[in-house]
């Protein structure tokens, strides 16, 4: 795995963005880049996101990690 992008999982947009960029592996972000009103929705969003877009080994979407911090 050559990179690794974080992702704020406070947007559909830039979930969908996260996607397209190429990156090795996605890290949903749930905490220091998402602004404490929108947490909530990063966690719903970053739930229904995986659940989309599960990890899948080889060719295709990048596998996908959710951070978030206690």
């Amino acid at each position: 795995m050559r990179s690794l992008l974080f992702v704020p999982a406070d947007s559909e947009r830039k979930l969908a963005r996260g996607l397209e960029s190429g990156a090795d592996g996605l890290i949903l972000h749930l905490e220091e880049s998402v602004a404490s009103a929108n947490r909530p929705t990063a966690r719903q969003l970053a739930r229904e996101f995986t659940g989309a877009h599960g990890p899948s080994p080889g060719p295709g979407p990048p596998p996908r990690n959710v951070r978030d911090a206690p």
